[in-house]
């Protein structure tokens, strides 16, 4: 029996010292809060002195020493399966451009290049064209796996770039010159360029054409079928034109007039596609050149912010310096 009393004795004592240890942790948080609170209040002067000298300074560097970013957004939509070889190009143009590693007669005029400090691009990440993807490549997983399935920190990345439609592309410049806007067209003219994509471009086109103008005939084929089972005259089958469906079934009129509705379909399709892969990718926006709006080149912003840091750092520094020297006193 005193056992038991013991033990429930002990272990009212533990708890107790567990609540203790709990009070004490929340009374030197708030002591915390309430110091830093009159730290701020003692000190309000001179954070106000600083965030003040900050701005002023910032002013005065960009009277003196004018330095203004622009930049220009363009959205593009790539074909023929080019989206690694622009990514490739941006990556490889940006090499150059930091090596200086440019001919004097080529494409690009040396003063912009002077003033060119990037180009950029990433996709535009719509889950939409994910699904849209894996349906192209008849994929038997449902929507909610093919989502569940993705990496979330790489959707933006080299892995997934071929399956998102849309590209942005931005072009960075450290200083506005006489007709920056068409470098970002230059750029995409060389991009153009491409040997091997302007032969897959050429082939692609024939095919269309020639899907086009096969299933053109095969309406006028059915057009003319139909008439002359209206009149109740034979029919001849043309060798020329593609025989729909099975040989063995008998031809209604219901049946050719669904057949010429597909090929229609089919048709505007073709043209539809004909008209929008003229180009190795098609330009969905193109933005005007505006000024940065980046926190790291607006100096009158950053000036302050800098030295507000460096103010508060070394108050903190000099606190953590007083509480290692209490520590260390402590017999």
């Amino acid at each position: 029996m005193s056992d038991t009393k013991k033990m429930i004795n002990s272990e009212e004592i533990d708890l107790g010292q567990l609540l203790k240890l709990i009070s004490t942790f929340f009374k030197k948080i708030l002591i915390a809060f309430f110091d830093l609170i009159n730290f701020f209040k003692k000190k309000f002067f001179m954070l106000a002195a600083v965030v003040i000298i900050g701005i002023a300074g910032g002013f005065v560097l960009e009277y003196f020493f004018p330095k203004q970013n622009y930049v220009q957004e363009i959205i593009i939509e790539p074909n023929y399966d080019s989206t690694v070889y622009i990514y490739d190009f941006v990556k490889q143009f940006n090499q150059r451009l930091e090596y200086d590693n440019f001919n004097k007669n080529e494409f690009f005029e040396q003063r912009i290049l002077k003033e060119l400090s990037k180009i950029t691009i990433e996709p535009v990440v719509d889950y939409g064209d994910i699904l849209n993807f894996y349906k192209s490549m008849e994929s038997p997983s449902l929507p909610h796996d093919i989502i569940s399935s993705l990496e979330p920190d790489l959707v933006g990345s080299q892995k997934y770039i071929n399956q998102f439609r849309f590209h942005k592309m931005h072009f960075y410049f450290d200083e506005k010159v006489m007709n920056i806007e068409g470098f970002s067209s230059s750029f995409l003219e060389k991009i153009e360029s491409n040997n091997y994509f302007i032969k897959r471009k050429k082939i692609a086109y024939q095919k269309l054409n020639m899907n086009i103008k096969e299933n053109e005939k095969s309406v006028l084929f059915i057009n003319d079928y139909i008439a002359k089972i209206s009149e109740n005259k034979s029919v001849n089958l043309s060798s020329e034109v593609v025989v729909l469906g099975n040989e063995n079934e008998i031809p209604t009129v219901a049946s050719l007039i669904r057949e010429k509705n597909d090929l229609l379909r089919e048709i505007a399709d073709d043209k539809e596609e004909l008209q929008m892969h003229q180009m190795l990718f098609n330009i969905v926006k193109t933005g005007n050149l505006m000024e940065d709006k980046n926190l790291l080149n607006n100096r009158k912003k950053l000036l302050p912010l800098v030295l507000l840091g460096c103010f508060l750092g070394f108050y903190l520094l000099r606190f953590l310096y007083s509480k290692s020297q209490a520590f260390v006193a402590i017999p």
